[in-house]
Protein backbone atom coordinates (compact mmCIF):
# COMPACT_ATOMS: atom_id res chain seq x y z
CA UNK A 1 0.00 0.00 0.00
CA UNK A 2 1.53 3.29 -0.85
CA UNK A 3 1.70 6.47 1.34
CA UNK A 4 -1.28 8.23 -0.50
CA UNK A 5 -3.39 5.26 0.35
CA UNK A 6 -2.60 5.09 3.94
CA UNK A 7 -3.52 8.60 4.04
CA UNK A 8 -6.61 8.60 2.02
CA UNK A 9 -7.83 5.23 4.26
CA UNK A 10 -6.44 7.08 7.42
CA UNK A 11 -8.47 9.97 6.68
CA UNK A 12 -11.55 7.80 5.77
CA UNK A 13 -11.64 5.63 9.09
CA UNK A 14 -11.34 8.87 11.19
CA UNK A 15 -14.36 10.66 9.23
CA UNK A 16 -16.15 7.22 9.87
CA UNK A 17 -15.06 7.08 13.72
CA UNK A 18 -16.40 10.65 14.02
CA UNK A 19 -19.72 10.17 12.17
CA UNK A 20 -20.54 7.24 14.46
CA UNK A 21 -20.79 8.86 17.64
CA UNK A 22 -18.35 12.22 17.33
CA UNK A 23 -15.94 11.06 19.79
CA UNK A 24 -13.32 10.05 17.09
CA UNK A 25 -10.30 11.50 19.68
CA UNK A 26 -12.08 9.83 23.23
CA UNK A 27 -11.33 6.14 23.95
CA UNK A 28 -13.28 4.43 26.27
CA UNK A 29 -16.53 2.38 27.52
CA UNK A 30 -16.44 2.36 30.99
CA UNK A 31 -18.76 3.54 33.15
CA UNK A 32 -16.95 6.97 34.04
CA UNK A 33 -16.64 7.33 30.13
CA UNK A 34 -19.75 6.65 28.87
CA UNK A 35 -20.62 9.18 31.83
CA UNK A 36 -18.34 11.65 30.08
CA UNK A 37 -19.58 11.27 26.82
CA UNK A 38 -23.43 11.92 28.13
CA UNK A 39 -22.09 15.10 30.42
CA UNK A 40 -20.24 16.76 26.43
CA UNK A 41 -23.46 15.90 24.74
CA UNK A 42 -25.37 17.88 27.88
CA UNK A 43 -22.98 20.94 28.03
CA UNK A 44 -21.79 21.15 24.15
CA UNK A 45 -25.12 22.33 22.81
CA UNK A 46 -25.67 25.40 25.42
CA UNK A 47 -23.61 28.96 26.00
CA UNK A 48 -22.61 28.42 28.74
CA UNK A 49 -18.72 28.29 29.91
CA UNK A 50 -17.53 25.22 31.07
CA UNK A 51 -14.58 24.85 33.08
CA UNK A 52 -12.28 21.36 32.86
CA UNK A 53 -10.42 20.29 35.89
CA UNK A 54 -8.68 17.12 36.47
CA UNK A 55 -4.77 16.00 37.03
CA UNK A 56 -2.35 16.24 34.15
CA UNK A 57 -2.53 14.07 31.22
CA UNK A 58 -6.15 13.07 31.69
CA UNK A 59 -7.45 14.24 28.45
CA UNK A 60 -8.61 17.99 29.62
CA UNK A 61 -8.54 19.06 26.32
CA UNK A 62 -9.37 16.60 24.31
CA UNK A 63 -12.90 17.03 26.35
CA UNK A 64 -12.67 20.47 25.64
CA UNK A 65 -12.43 19.62 21.61
CA UNK A 66 -14.66 16.93 22.10
CA UNK A 67 -17.69 20.16 23.08
CA UNK A 68 -16.52 22.34 20.32
CA UNK A 69 -17.29 19.38 17.71
CA UNK A 70 -20.46 19.24 19.14
CA UNK A 71 -21.54 22.63 19.67
CA UNK A 72 -22.67 25.69 17.58
CA UNK A 73 -19.54 27.15 17.41
CA UNK A 74 -17.85 24.30 15.73
CA UNK A 75 -17.23 26.47 12.52
CA UNK A 76 -15.15 28.60 14.50
CA UNK A 77 -11.88 28.72 15.97
CA UNK A 78 -11.14 26.81 19.25
CA UNK A 79 -8.99 28.48 21.68
CA UNK A 80 -7.10 26.37 24.55
CA UNK A 81 -5.62 27.89 27.61
CA UNK A 82 -3.05 25.86 29.66
CA UNK A 83 -4.12 27.31 33.14
CA UNK A 84 -1.09 26.59 35.18
CA UNK A 85 0.77 29.15 33.07
CA UNK A 86 -1.42 31.90 34.13
CA UNK A 87 -1.29 33.38 37.74
CA UNK A 88 -3.73 32.08 40.57
CA UNK A 89 -4.93 35.60 41.23
CA UNK A 90 -5.55 36.17 37.18
CA UNK A 91 -7.35 33.25 36.60
CA UNK A 92 -9.71 33.74 39.18
CA UNK A 93 -10.46 37.28 38.15
CA UNK A 94 -11.20 36.12 34.45
CA UNK A 95 -13.05 32.99 35.01
CA UNK A 96 -15.13 33.93 37.93
CA UNK A 97 -14.55 37.12 38.00
CA UNK A 98 -18.22 37.82 40.09
CA UNK A 99 -16.87 35.17 42.50
CA UNK A 100 -13.59 35.09 42.97
CA UNK A 101 -11.31 36.78 46.39
CA UNK A 102 -10.73 39.93 44.58
CA UNK A 103 -14.29 40.88 43.95
CA UNK A 104 -15.55 39.08 47.62
CA UNK A 105 -12.46 41.96 49.02
CA UNK A 106 -14.39 44.78 47.11
CA UNK A 107 -17.52 43.88 48.22
CA UNK A 108 -16.43 43.87 51.79
CA UNK A 109 -15.18 47.13 50.99
CA UNK A 110 -18.49 48.93 49.78
CA UNK A 111 -20.64 47.40 52.81
CA UNK A 112 -17.97 48.52 54.98
CA UNK A 113 -17.88 52.02 53.52
CA UNK A 114 -21.60 52.60 53.10
CA UNK A 115 -22.74 50.49 50.64
CA UNK A 116 -21.05 51.88 47.45
CA UNK A 117 -21.74 52.06 43.78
Amino acid sequence: MGWQAMVQENLALRQALAEKDGFASLVGASPVMRGIFERIRQVAPTQGTVLITGPSGTGKELVARAIHQHSPRRPNKLVTVNCTAIPPDVLERTVRPRQGRFHRRLEGKKRAGGGGP
